[in-house]
């Protein structure tokens, strides 16, 4: 092949030329000093690597690069033992800590006024400070109830709340609380003026007459005052032994109350705690801000400890942590301490959508204490008859129990209202009633027991032909405080023994003889006060107790004893007296090995605190598979109460 000699001399002629410019710049740059421009950084040091700089020469193009030493580390922070920050030891570099979008840095400030996690000058110890991010954070309202699943393993001597207070309407509101009223108890809570406060509650016995819980003591930070927006971390610490308690405001002592009663470790754990509100009238009293963190300590944390905020760790007498912003939901309920006091959420109030449709081959209807209805609501404890009647063919309801305390102050108008409406019943479903202790008021609202039964008012309204043709026979001429009655529904024969409040001991040896007459009928005993809201039988020591009123009365405790666990047929025992939002249910053996089904079914709270609620507890009977499905309903809001209320059990119906 013969190649073209004008193209070869040409490309020939160009490459000489190239390296001739090229060798004169380099002349040019080698006879003198490059002029670089400006540093450029093309990349960032950090704390574990080096950065790069560069800088070019302008006439030549020339680079020139060198390292950036890595960012000198002063201090670490670990918080809540996961994530570390590090900072710079002139305090002009911080990393931002991840998943932690509530915390930001304190104490120390740039040129900038950008924050960084220095306590003071460079070289103290490093305490990290919340400045709050207004992202997450827990709210709360009368539809659920957060809750811890165990009591606290000691009293909670420290308790720190970051929170965020409502931006309008009424500020106050309960942060954390053990109160089921009666019970002792303490709550953290914010009043209506805004000041933060701790409110216990203690048992207190009469000489005379019942032992009742006395009026909650509530001890306020009246020197503190929370106003709409408010973000800040309040610190509360309990001396027992000094008898004092101390309020933080983000780490600093605002105000110390003295001179306070009554405080004793133990009786701060009688049940869970719940956050941002209580176990009363369908958690009525919930805070209306957020909580943003929550942390208790069984230790009096000293001043210098609270100064570094709830990043502290003091892991051997931290009780329970809460983080609440920035977690999925489904983590955000998690305990950060170790022991695992992972908190549950109890919908309280659901539409039939919620709730699985209840298989029965028919319904008992319970009715708990009307008491605050009838004084506050008596159209709607009017409209909850009229809702049995209309549902009855429906749902096949075959009895409809009342438990006592119709009335609020056993006054002649409360027993005329009751009675016209429980009367409603009557030829549609068969229905008992029972008298509670405020059935038994005189005119001063005092208990009392005549020599003639027949002067109570309970037996001036029922015992009469209409009530009388619901039953089989009664406790004695003139009085149906004590009622049977024997019926079939299903396949089942049933006997129903109603008692009332604290029934003396001819009552049960009366009740005895009827079911021992009954030995081929599965028992249902109704009264009045039974069960307590802890499971377990009421006595002496517990709250309102029947015995506290009469010596002759017995208490629930006497009359398993002395009544239930003797009889093998006795299937259930259903109670209220004891105020509680949930039905509570508890099984017990009797001496004869028969399975004893227990009923708490109380919502006078719940009808006094949040509104009218009309709740009736259906009970779903189930003969296939000896099953009893519980549905707690409000014929006021047409909803279902609680998630807690809605069950199933098994039960002697064999």
């Amino acid at each position: 092949m013969q190649r073209n000699p004008s193209k070869a001399f040409f490309r020939s002629a160009l490459i000489l030329l190239l390296t001739l410019i090229l060798a004169a710049q380099s002349v040019s740059c080698a006879q003198h000093v490059h002029t670089y421009g400006d540093v450029t950084v093309v990349k960032e040091a950090t704390f574990t690597e080096e950065g790069v700089e560069q800088r070019v020469c302008e006439e030549c193009g020339d680079v020139q690069e060198s390292a950036i030493a890595k960012i000198e580390i002063a201090h670490t922070i670990t918080i809540d033992g996961k994530t570390e920050v590090y900072v710079a030891a002139d305090g002009a570099y911080s990393l931002p800590i991840p998943q932690k979008n509530g915390y930001k840095f304190a104490g120390y400030f740039t040129e900038v006024g950008e924050p960084f996690a220095l306590a003071g000058t460079v070289g103290e110890d490093v305490a990290l400070k919340t400045v709050f991010d207004t992202a997450g954070g827990l709210s709360f309202s009368t539809d659920e109830r957060v809750y811890m699943p165990r009591v606290l393993d000691s009293f909670p001597a420290t308790l720190s709340v970051r929170l965020k207070m409502p931006s309008e309407g009424t500020p106050d509101g309960i942060l954390l609380s053990n109160s089921a009223r009666w019970d002792s108890h303490i709550s953290y809570q914010i009043n209506k003026n805004g000041n933060p406060c701790i409110e216990i509650g203690g048992l207190k016995a009469s000489d005379t007459g019942a032992k009742y819980y006395n009026s909650p003591k509530t001890y306020k930070f009246d020197k503190i005052v929370l106003t709409a927006g408010d973000e800040v971390e309040l610190f509360f610490v309990i001396d027992v032994a000094a008898e004092t308690m101390h309020c933080y405001v983000d780490g600093t002592l605002a105000q110390t109350v003295s001179n306070v009663k009554g405080l004793k470790d133990e009786c701060f754990s009688v049940y869970p705690f719940v956050i941002g509100g209580n176990t009363t009238g369908s958690n009525y009293a919930h805070f209306k801000g957020e909580i943003l963190a929550i942390s208790a300590w069984s230790d009096i944390l000293s001043a210098e400890q609270i100064a570094k905020g709830t990043s502290l760790s003091v892991s051997k007498s931290l009780l329970a942590r809460y983080d609440f912003y920035d977690y999925t939901e489904g983590e955000r309920y998690f305990d950060l301490s170790d022991k695992v006091q992972n908190l549950l959420v109890d919908k309280l109030w659901l539409d039939a959508s919620e709730v699985e449709a209840a298989e029965g081959d028919y319904i008992f209807a319970i009715i708990g204490d009307t008491q605050s209805l009838i004084k506050y609501h008596p159209d709607e404890m009017a409209a909850m008859y009229d809702w049995l009647v209309a549902n009855q063919a429906e749902l096949n309801i075959r009895y409809a129990m009342g438990l006592g305390d119709i009335t609020e102050d056993g006054t002649a108008a409360e027993f005329a209202f009751a009675r016209d409406n429980i009367y409603k019943l009557s030829g549609k479903i068969p229905f008992s009633v029972a008298m509670g202790n405020h059935d038994k008021y005189d005119a001063n609202r005092k208990l009392y027991v005549p020599d003639d039964y027949s002067e109570y008012l309970f037996n001036q309204y029922f015992y009469n032909e209409t009530y009388l043709a619901e039953l089989d026979g009664w406790y004695a001429d003139g009085d149906v405080t004590c009622t049977y009655n024997a019926f079939v529904a299903g396949n089942t024969k049933w006997l129903l023994v109603n008692l009332e409040f604290g029934p003396n001991d001819d009552m049960l040896r009366w009740a005895s003889d009827i079911i021992a007459r009954h030995p081929d009928h599965k028992v249902i005993i109704t009264t009045h006060a039974y069960l307590y809201r802890d499971g377990t039988t009421i006595g002496e020591n517990d709250c309102y107790p029947a015995t506290a009123y009469n010596p002759n009365f017995n208490d629930g405790s006497d009359m398993f004893d002395e009544l239930i666990a003797q009889h093998e047929n006795i299937t259930l025992v259903i109670s209220g007296h004891d105020p509680h939002d949930h039905i509570v249910c508890t099984q017990t053996k009797g001496k004869n090995g028969n399975t004893v089904t227990q009923l708490l079914v109380d919502p006078q709270y719940m009808d006094a605190f949040y509104g009218a609620t009309g709740m009736v507890a259906l009970l779903h009977f189930s003969e296939a598979d000896s099953t009893m499905t519980v549905r707690y309903y409000s014929t006021a809001k047409n909803m279902y109460g609680s998630q807690k209320s809605q069950f199933t059990v098994k039960i002697d119906l064999d």
